[in-house]
């Protein structure tokens, strides 16, 4: 009886936090107004760092060139991280309006490629992305339009391409990691960003001293990054989020279980050096309440009791992460019931691997490009 009502109250605590965290998130998301301004920004560079993609990076070039209502200098930067699939080659017909970088022998990882790249940029304001993403028309004008005067980074939004179910499941899990990551913009407690889509000031990234304390990792790239720069300017602001649909990167989902854990173990082994005291106790405590919601699962075989509990602990889950996975179906545009569908469908899956996340974090090695880490 007394593990019962300790349980209980564990549950009911961390369930508690759970709810808030999500509303409060979806709250500021709703209230993030969506950006329709003017360029006012001298130049941009975009920065690819690129290792193995030389098929992929064809349709992002493609893109690129097709950009329209931007009427100020741009300069497009591949760095070519010691590829080994011929991508000077594969790029050959777009070198009169791209720059092709060797990455020199004692560098390697994306975090330097996008340093080499910064090193031979022109311009003040740079945008990175990876090789295997495409956008609209109006992306690029879309995420320089954000820069005002106070404005030192700009977070974009990233949409996975699905086709099957498996990546339909990691389309909306990512769908609400970028609502979450946007309504803490809003809230001026950044945490989340994609290094698929992002811009920032070149005169920001050497005031925080770049990658320095996390050149070592291999993610990273992207959300340290920004916490250093919100931190070192602390201001309204410094730091934003695009909320508009035209500035949308489009980026193919894993179509493996292999390659989706690979990733996800790249993706959470960063959280353990995250420096902001109050984003780790956040993850801890989210993270604990997916435990608990396991452990009432398991419990479910051991006494019925446990059944009606369970049941509410997971409608509670459905509905406040639905508060913000459902804006985003909507920005996205992809709102239907088989989305949503797929998003209850989804649940058990996201409980188990996020458990396993984030034993896996405790000590992660994964291979990415062709690379071990950990």
């Amino acid at each position: 009886m007394l593990f019962q009502i300790l349980f209980y109250a564990l549950s009911g605590g961390v369930l508690l936090y759970y709810v808030f965290f999500m509303l409060r998130h979806a709250i500021a998301l709703k209230r993030l107004e969506p950006v329709q301004k003017t360029i006012s920004v001298q130049g941009a560079t975009i920065i690819i760092p690129v290792r193995n993609d030389s098929i992929a990076i064809r349709r992002l070039l493609s893109c690129l060139m097709d950009q329209n209502e931007v009427k100020i200098p741009i300069q497009i930067i591949v760095v070519d991280d010691h590829s080994q699939d011929n991508l000077r080659q594969a790029i050959q017909p777009y070198l009169h309006k791209v720059e092709y970088l060797l990455l020199p022998e004692d560098k390697q990882g994306k975090k330097q490629a996008i340093e080499y790249g910064i090193a031979h940029a022109k311009h003040e304001i740079i945008i990175t992305t990876d090789a295997d993403c495409t956008m609209q028309e109006k992306w690029l004008y879309s995420m320089l339009s954000c820069f005002e005067n106070n404005t030192q980074l700009v977070s974009g939004p990233v949409l996975l391409e699905a086709n099957t179910l498996f990546q339909s499941i990691q389309q909306i899990e990512l769908m609400g990691l970028v609502g979450i990551g946007a309504g803490a913009i809003y809230l001026n407690k950044p945490n989340l960003c994609n290094g698929a889509n992002l811009a920032y000031r070149k005169t920001a990234f050497h005031k925080v001293k770049g990658y320095e304390g996390s050149l070592h990792l291999a993610s990273g790239d992207d959300e340290f990054l920004m916490h250093k720069i919100h931190h070192y300017f602390a201001c309204p602001n410094a730091v934003v989020f695009c909320k508009n649909y035209q500035s949308v990167v489009f980026t193919p989902a894993q179509t493996t279980l292999r390659d989706f854990l690979e990733q996800r173990k790249r993706w959470v082994s960063k959280t353990i050096h995250y420096k902001r005291k109050g984003l780790t106790s956040q993850l801890v405590i989210i993270y604990l309440f997916y435990w608990v919601l396991l452990i009432d699962i398991l419990l479910c075989f051991w006494k019925q009791e446990f059944i009606y509990f369970t049941i509410l602990i997971g409608l509670a889950k459905i509905i406040a992460e639905w508060s913000i996975i459902g804006q985003m179906m909507y920005f996205f545009k992809l709102i239907s019931i088989k989305r949503i569908s797929v998003f209850c469908i989804s649940q058990l899956f996201q409980v188990l691997y996020v458990v396993w996340a984030g034993l896996v974090s405790l000590r992660p090695t994964f291979t990415w490009k062709e690379r071990k880490y950990g």
